[in-house]
């Protein structure tokens, strides 16, 4: 998700994929979700999804942590970075559908998805 204004920066972004469900006529669409602020803790997750999210510790190479300051409200974002070494530790989780509506709307209309490659090789 990016902030309208600057294209540049990333929140999070996702893949979707399908899984089997115990029912194999209904698959279940999951999408990946690197998450890198506070989406990353268990009391944010039980408010914003109504549970806790297992997920999987990772890392965004060439970015780095950055902030951006709109109407007097200020944004942690990660942006595209050439600095040596530069990346941002996050998680992957993989989330249905009805999860990954809940993150946009816990996100805001300020941001839109893109599809990253973590170090581990998920897309994201």
């Amino acid at each position: 998700l990016y902030p309208q204004e600057y294209s540049r920066c990333i929140l999070f972004s996702t893949r979707h994929r399908t899984l089997a469900t115990s029912n194999p006529y209904l698959p279940r669409r999951v999408s990946n979700l690197f998450a890198y602020g506070t989406l990353q803790l268990p009391v944010v997750q039980e408010r914003v999804f109504g549970h806790a999210l297992h997920g999987t510790s990772d890392i965004l190479e060439g970015y780095v942590r950055s902030y951006l300051e709109i109407n007097g409200e200020r944004l942690h974002v990660i942006a595209p970075s050439r600095e040596h070494n530069a990346q941002v530790a996050g998680t992957v989780f993989e989330l249905s559908d009805d999860e990954l509506q809940r993150a946009d709307r816990y996100e805001a209309d300020m941001y839109r998805r893109k599809l990253v490659t973590t170090h581990s090789g998920t897309k994201a």
